[in-house]
C-alpha cells in the first residue's frame, strides 16, 4: 500500500503501510478522508481535524 492511510483499527495514520502518527482514542475518526498530503478526521465529538504532511 502506497501513500498515506489509516491503520485497520484507526489508531494510526500510516505512510506506505508503516505507522507514522498515533491518534489518541478521542481523535480517532468516525469518518475520514485522505487526499494527497492532507488527512481529514471527523471525530465523534463533531469536530473536524485537518492534518497536512
Amino acid at each position: 500500500r502506497f501513500g498515506y492511510g489509516f491503520s485497520r483499527d484507526l489508531s494510526w495514520i500510516t505512510w506506505h503501510g508503516h505507522n507514522l502518527l498515533w491518534l489518541p482514542a478521542e481523535f480517532r475518526p468516525g469518518k475520514s478522508a485522505i487526499s494527497g498530503c492532507t488527512a481529514v478526521i471527523g471525530c465523534n465529538s463533531g469536530r473536524a481535524i485537518f492534518i497536512r504532511f
